[in-house]
């Protein structure tokens, strides 16, 4: 599926909000609002709140295309400013907002209930820095201890990423499924609108390794809708630059892109899956009971078979 999104691979207020730090250093510019999300349906109202994604522990080396043992990684990207006024953009701020991964991914443990069977141990988010042996895990305040140095424009970018890995939610997990639900907005015809990308990542319970479907929800007011054509299952440790467009008109004197001036141009690419009616009801959920996740992480496995 492809479409032209304000974000980079995190939620638009991350974009927003990395992109006013950097303003402030060079001008000041307000920079847009938080997408607002529709309140709970009435058949919702009882359901849990989407609950906050752990991070992971600073100094971890995730390599996506040999993750640790008992790791998956449901998808690490990198935004890319591939199209339009590249060049308007300064370097050191093009370097800046180029430079970090994010990085999403779910653990399996043995299940101490069912002998030679696995289990979900945890699902975790977090920032990352390319080095030779994978993605170097870090934080604002752990790279002076991981010895790894931050420019001017690196350290405001890098701390708007980690603040804003808390607008990532998991609207429902059980003990062998994870979903990760990222806000943006996605341009349509020339017009924005706000969607909701949900991931599940659901481990094999034979060997631990996981597989992940991919859908997008569109935001009305009524609530979340299932966009037709979006269900894919991504490549397991699925990688992806997000491309990134620039308007130049948007960009200051001194190179630095206003809140508005980045647009992405492809959203998460996999194999399609046919998504019927009773499926794309329950995928719209805003959130799941462990009956209702349960459920859903069913009917995606028979999806994925």
């Amino acid at each position: 599926m492809r479409a032209v999104a304000r974000i980079a691979g995190l939620p638009l207020p991350a974009m927003c909000l990395l992109l006013s730090v950097l303003l402030c250093v060079a001008g000041c510019e307000k920079a847009a609002p938080p997408i607002a999300l529709p309140p709970p349906k009435a058949d919702e109202v009882d359901l849990p709140e989407p609950a906050a994604i752990a991070l992971l522990e600073p100094g971890t080396v995730i390599d996506a295309k040999a993750p640790p043992a008992g790791s998956s990684v449901v998808f690490r990207s990198q935004p890319k400013l591939t199209s339009g006024d590249v060049k308007k953009v300064g370097k050191a701020i093009r370097k800046a907002l180029e430079e970090y991964t994010t990085l999403v991914v779910i653990r399996s443990e043995p299940d101490p209930a069912r002998p030679g069977k696995f289990r979900r141990r945890d699902h975790l988010i977090g920032i990352g820095k390319p080095g030779d042996k994978g993605d170097v895990v870090l934080t604002v305040g752990s790279a002076d201890k991981l010895g790894i140095g931050l420019g001017m424009f690196e350290s405001p970018v890098l701390e708007a990423r980690q603040a804003e890995l808390a607008t990532v939610k998991s609207p429902g997990s059980t003990p062998t499924m994870a979903m990760y639900d990222f806000t943006m907005l996605v341009r349509h015809d020339e017009k924005n609108t706000p969607v909701v990308a949900r991931y599940m990542a659901v481990v094999n319970p034979d060997d631990g390794t996981a597989r992940t479907a991919h859908w997008v929800l569109d935001v009305t007011p009524e609530g979340y809708a299932f966009r037709d054509g979006s269900l894919c299952e991504l490549p397991r440790n699925h990688v992806m630059d997000w491309e990134m467009h620039v308007n130049g008109k948007r960009v200051s004197l001194i190179g630095a892109p206003k809140a508005d001036a980045l647009t992405s141009t492809k959203l998460p690419q996999g194999s399609p899956l046919a998504a019927s009616d009773e499926f794309k009801k329950a995928a719209a959920a805003r959130s799941y009971s462990e009956v209702t996740g349960a459920k859903l992480e069913q009917m995606v496995r028979e999806l994925l078979k």
